[in-house]
């Protein structure tokens, strides 16, 4: 019996090729099926970056800027110094929402879907809750009550009726002023480091 070694050589050397081939393909695919993760795991915890205002009254609009947040507005809990604020517009990066009533001064909190709470910048909340005289003639003294003043007297800005009154001090929550001349009988308006709200109706006596 004749063995052609050439030949048997080749059909060793095919059979050893397909049988690498064959190994190779069964490896690929009981690998790992998703191998561009390549063990690591995406963090999804949300985060704050900014807020679009850090002062301001009841129902003033705050966009939150961040990542991880819900598109989803109802997964989205909103908090402010622990009052619930009303989200009104929500996507990945960005929440609007309303200042809440008697918010208080206080950092800005977040819950995504039930997740873990996470705070953000603080928010200043400003009002006027009450004045110690509400009626009077040019002169009279009267102090202001409230959250979120500036204790830097100039910084307030306090008017009747379009006639600007005297500042004669202020902390963060009171302000004195002096009732100009002519005021005439109008709820008072205060300015705060820019931002306008109203107090109480002052009767003017002339």
């Amino acid at each position: 019996m004749i063995i052609n070694y050439t030949k048997l050589s080749r059909a060793l050397s095919i059979l050893f090729i397909a049988t690498v081939l064959i190994t190779t393909s069964c490896s690929k695919k009981s690998g790992d099926p998703n191998p561009s993760n390549n063990g690591t795991q995406t963090d999804n915890t949300p985060t704050i970056t900014s807020i679009s205002v850090s002062a301001g009254t009841y129902n003033t609009l705050v966009i939150i800027s961040g990542t991880n947040f819900s598109s989803a507005q109802s997964e989205d809990k909103v908090y402010f110094n622990g009052k619930a604020a009303n989200v009104t517009l929500a996507t990945s990066t960005q929440l609007e929402v309303n200042v809440p009533n008697d918010a208080g001064t206080g950092a800005i909190t977040i819950s995504v879907n039930g997740g873990a709470t996470i705070t953000g910048p603080a928010f200043t909340y400003i009002s006027v809750t009450s004045i110690d005289v509400n009626s009077g003639g040019a002169g009279t003294v009267v102090k202001i009550t409230g959250t979120g003043f500036s204790a830097t007297a100039t910084n307030n800005k306090v008017s009747l009726n379009g006639k600007d009154a005297k500042v004669t001090d202020a902390t963060t929550t009171q302000i004195t002023f002096i009732v100009p001349s002519d005021a005439g009988t109008a709820p008072i308006k205060l300015i705060v480091s820019g931002i306008t709200l109203y107090g109480p109706v002052f009767n003017y006596i002339p």
